[in-house]
């Protein structure tokens, strides 16, 4: 090889190694895109506040998140206001005639920082209602509900009270939902408890509500709570009886 050509190889393989070095450097931005072209990525795409928030970035590249009503900032992300657990308490099946007003239907709410203290949360609303059997109150619109007052305190939760016509003769059932000041998604209740997520309520485990002719009259009222917030003692080993006193033998005088 002459002295011409091998400097022209030399050359060329030091051009190609330089630009390798210069894309190297720039990083893989400024590399070449084959088949599209490259979208510029910001704070705001895509939205991290999710679905039910507006985001907006701030000059400094970090962003905030404005959420929509009845949603809140959780974890960065808007999440729906919801209520953290209820539960029907009482009566778990009725039986009551078409026209009659049903027996008094219990369930209660707990809301942390919020059903604690004594007495009614002004921000939890509370209803009672009834449908067709085997659907489900959340999606189906056959439902019918009445406002439930507050009943009375019972350690960290409140209790509510509530009662409404039974309807025509047939088979149906009852739930008790809550809605917590500023949100707009009711959190539905069963007879085992459910949380405000509504990963766990289960529409075939509500209350049961038979109509037709006669009836059984209302159900009786639960019973009232422990005193002291205590249960009461079931069961157990009853106290040991006193012992019995020995009385003393007195000793008869022999005659002499």
């Amino acid at each position: 090889m002459d002295d011409r050509r091998f400097d022209r190889l030399a050359r060329l393989v030091a051009k190609r190694s330089r630009r390798q070095v210069l894309w190297g450097l720039a990083g893989a931005a400024t590399a070449p895109v084959f088949g599209r072209s490259a979208r510029a990525q910001t704070g705001c795409d895509p939205n991290p506040c999710g679905p039910n928030g507006s985001c907006t970035e701030n000059p400094d590249g970090t962003t905030a998140c404005a959420c929509h009503d009845g949603y809140t900032l959780n974890g960065g992300t808007c999440t729906a206001i919801v209520i953290d657990f209820c539960q029907i308490i009482f009566p778990s099946s009725i039986t009551v005639a078409s026209g009659e007003t049903t027996g008094l239907i219990y369930g209660q709410v707990f809301e942390a920082g919020v059903t604690e203290s004594t007495g009614p949360a002004s921000s939890v609303t509370a209803e009672v209602g009834y449908g067709p059997a085997g659907t489900n109150p959340k999606t189906d619109p056959g439902w019918v509900y009445q406002a439930a007052t507050f009943n009375i305190q019972m350690g960290n939760n409140d209790e509510y009270q509530g009662a409404f016509i039974a309807p025509a003769d047939g088979t149906y059932a009852y739930v008790y939902r809550f809605l917590l000041g500023g949100g707009i998604t009711w959190t539905y209740c069963d007879l085992d408890g459910s949380s405000g997520s509504g990963g766990d309520f289960d529409f075939t485990n509500l209350g049961a509500m038979t109509v037709g002719p006669g009836g059984s009259g209302p159900p009786p009222p639960p019973p009232p709570p422990p005193p002291g917030g205590t249960e009461p003692p079931t069961g157990g080993t009853p106290p040991p009886l006193p012992a019995k006193r020995k009385r003393k033998k007195k000793k008869k005088k022999k005659k002499h």
